[in-house]
């Protein structure tokens, strides 16, 4: 007696779902340690990036409503404001070893157009980027960088 591949094409998927589902059941728990940061003083407060250590990086705003940023290594805070701009926008960060930030600042007089930095070692480095105006428009402004 043959089976009629419809017929066939739904055992076979049956089975692959219980297989999918038995080798899912024998994976660990996952645990997800949740906690409230906080920079002193800020009036808001972004995580943007969490390593493999535990280290965060994120912006914040502070009571003059000026956007900076901050790195958070155990309880060691450590504000992070890029010298040559405002604004400075901490991103992301390295997963593993020496922390290393990435982000972008407002330079004075560009007319809106971020600039990249790489924050290692204490020292801010430039990433160039496009110079673009933003306008009311934002997408057309990218659409003019590309």
């Amino acid at each position: 007696m043959r089976l009629p591949i419809k017929t066939l094409l739904f055992l076979l998927n049956l089975w692959l779902a219980f297989a999918v589902t038995a080798h899912a059941a024998d994976a660990p728990a996952l645990v997800f340690k949740f906690r409230t940061v906080n920079v002193p003083r800020a009036t808001g407060t972004w995580v943007h990036g969490i390593n493999n250590a535990g280290v965060i990086v994120g912006p914040y705003t502070d009571k003059a409503n000026v956007c900076r940023s901050f790195i958070l290594d155990g309880g060691k805070l450590t504000k992070l404001n890029d010298p040559k701009g405002t604004c400075t926008q901490a991103n992301n960060l390295s997963p593993n070893g020496p922390v290393s930030v990435v982000g972008s600042y407002q330079p004075p007089n560009r007319g809106g157009a971020p600039e990249g930095f790489l924050y290692a070692r204490g020292k801010f480095t430039d990433i160039p980027g496009p110079r673009v105006r933003l306008s009311p428009s934002p997408t057309v402004s990218m659409i003019k960088a590309i």
